[in-house]
């Protein structure tokens, strides 16, 4: 097998092997999109009010604190 034939060989494994992996990605978002996957309502399944405070930055707890104090 000469240079030209290996890279030729080569060129087209990668070839097929990049179109499985689109082929894959296609099938794989079909999928979760037809078994609700992509449903927006999981973030209220997931996170609660008391979770909020997790994700508040230093100045939001201090404006939140001064607005709780009287």
């Amino acid at each position: 097998m000469n240079q030209n034939a290996a890279t030729h060989t080569v060129m087209w494994i990668w070839i097929f092997f990049a179109v499985i992996a689109i082929i894959g990605a296609i099938l794989g978002i079909r999928w979760a999109k037809a078994t609700g996957q992509f449903d927006e309502d999981i973030k209220y399944q997931i996170f609660t009010e008391p979770d909020d405070e997790i994700f508040q930055s230093e100045e939001e707890e201090t404006v939140a604190g001064r607005q709780v104090q009287p």
